[in-house]
């Protein structure tokens, strides 16, 4: 009888799982580091109405407050085990905020904070955050929720000097929605064409270079990050120093812009994250998912982990597409 033993053939889910771990890591490896400089996962239990940056990647010790519309009246805003991007940690619970994007809601924010004010002049950086909304914005007046707005002390919205923001434009007619950026007080939006989706986690990402084009990423749990929008803003700096704002689902002034729904994975970077970059951190959200493998992106494989990959991080896209897609 023959002593040679059968060699163990790893299964095909696995090899997919390694597959894409190879292919993150050799990306990784042909770039240089971005830095991050925030993190808020919102995964912490509470009870509690303040929620605080996780620095275990690095980046700074920011602690935000959880406050209703009346300012200085704390409120739990810790999503409940499970809350979070595929049913994963936790979530930034906005969930009873009103839909009309006009009303008085709850708000998640800091001011006058020296670790923010410590970035100074920011020339380029990325910024990602995801969203999954109870309802569409119902508000066509304008008045859409915002998603986040870093800034120096004393900006209280979006569009001000000095401040990067991310926001759901809401307007009368067709497209009746648009996701804006602003960097100080220049906008760029990626129009869209239909209802923007309730109950399903949605990935955004703003980029800028330094030097002319900011960009819009966008995707889902189950979807690549994909670029949707560049635009020539120009030269642009933001001074954060010498403290600093950040407000997350919400703006300061009259509290009035709420985001409705849940809000979890806040990310600001210093430096331009390439489509590779934003990728990567979307990646680093949710179990790995291989598709858009076709024309019409449909999935062609899919393998699942129920782990969060580790962050990579890369440099700038050479990519110089001139509109919105």
């Amino acid at each position: 009888m023959s002593s040679k033993k059968i060699p163990h053939i790893p299964s095909a889910a696995r090899v997919i799982q390694w597959l894409a771990l190879v292919l993150l890591i050799a990306a990784a490896s042909s770039t240089l580091a971005q830095t991050l400089q925030l993190r808020f996962p919102f995964d912490d239990a509470g009870p509690g109405t303040t929620t605080a940056s996780d620095t275990s990647g690095g980046g700074l010790s920011v602690t935000l407050n959880m406050e209703t519309s009346t300012a200085g009246t704390g409120v739990d805003l810790h999503g409940a085990a499970g809350s979070g991007i595929q049913g994963l940690g936790r979530a930034l619970n906005l969930s009873a905020n009103p839909i009309s994007g006009n009303s008085a809601a709850s708000i998640s924010f800091v001011t006058n904070d020296a670790n923010i004010g410590s970035l100074g002049v920011v020339s380029n950086f990325t910024a990602t955050i995801w969203f999954k909304l109870t309802s569409p914005p119902t508000n066509t007046a304008n008045q859409g929720p915002r998603l986040f707005i870093i800034g120096t002390n004393g900006v209280t919205d979006s569009g001000a000097a000095n401040s990067i923001s991310m926001l759901i434009n809401t307007a009368a007619g067709f497209p009746s929605n648009s996701i804006a950026g602003r960097i100080n007080g220049t906008q760029f939006t990626l129009p869209i064409y239909f209802p923007l989706p309730v109950g399903v986690w949605q990935f955004l990402a703003m980029t800028y270079d330094g030097a002319t084009n900011a960009m819009i990423y966008y995707g889902t749990e189950a979807s690549p990050a994909k670029l949707m929008c560049v635009n020539n803003v120009s030269v642009q700096t933001v001074n954060l120093g010498p403290t600093g704002n950040l407000q997350i689902g919400n703006r300061l002034n009259g509290r009035a812009r709420g985001v409705p729904g849940w809000l979890d994975e806040f990310r600001f970077y210093t430096g331009t994250g390439n489509a590779s970059f934003v990728e990567s951190v979307r990646q680093a959200s949710c179990p790995v998912v291989i598709s858009g493998l076709t024309p019409d992106g449909s999935t062609l494989l899919e393998g699942t982990t129920h782990f969060r990959l580790p962050r990579v991080q890369l440099t700038p896209s050479t990519q110089t597409p001139s509109r919105c897609l």
